[in-house]
């Protein structure tokens, strides 16, 4: 239930919830629950969750798929399923940047902590998207083209609600460190993986804790 939910630091402001696309009707309610609650206490209210990936392959172009050198769609493995990762540099932009003001709307959303690679990956020798179709000419440009979309993204999100504070966490970026381009994108960056520590004003609630009566 809400109630068994931690109780956050007491300097704390914004309280921050995961959220997977995929989420079931009963896990939407209580989600909606907490939103009410969070707000009727006077805390801001976000979601963490996946920038470029998007569970529902019904609704997405494979053509938007990130493509490796080797023309291959570029796989994140995780302990439940494979996580396929999207170019923001597609018309994918377009869409989860509609998908993203929906959820904002939906929820009262004060806040969007946007996590997971976009860019590529040192680790994997990814950097850039090799996709022919897409609006760039090879992997290198890509970069720059995804900026340019990531940058859209966020300034129609403040467009449509001026208050929302976005939010990036490191990985969203393909290496140890980002230029000032990429902080110049989000409100704020945090440094180290998603389940990096976050500072004491946010406080990270687990999604699954809202459920029950």
């Amino acid at each position: 239930p809400i109630a068994d939910i931690p109780r956050p630091p007491e300097n704390a402001d914004l309280i921050l919830v995961d959220y997977a696309w995929e989420s079931d009707e009963e896990t939407l309610v209580h989600l909606r629950r907490l939103e009410s609650l969070m707000h009727e206490t006077g805390f801001r209210f976000g979601m963490r969750l996946f920038l470029a990936s998007f569970p529902d392959d019904t609704v997405l172009d494979p053509r938007w798929a990130y493509l490796t050198q080797a023309q291959e769609p570029w796989i994140i493995p995780s302990e439940d399923r494979e996580i396929p990762i999207f170019c923001l540099a597609s018309d994918y932009a377009l869409f989860i940047g509609s998908a993203l003001n929906d959820l904002v709307g939906e929820f009262r959303l004060d806040a969007l902590l946007l996590t997971g690679p976009v860019f590529g990956s040192s680790e994997e020798g990814i950097y850039g998207c090799a996709a022919f179709e897409h609006d760039h000419y090879g992997s290198t440009e890509s970069l720059w083209k995804m900026y340019e979309s990531l940058k859209l993204v966020t300034d129609f999100l403040h467009h449509e609600t001026s208050e929302l504070l976005v939010i990036a966490t490191q990985d969203v970026w393909s290496s140890d460190s980002s230029d000032d381009a990429f902080f110049g994108v989000f409100d704020q960056v945090f440094d180290g993986a998603p389940t990096s520590p976050f500072p004491e004003a946010l406080f990270l609630a687990n999604t699954s804790a809202t459920k029950g009566d």
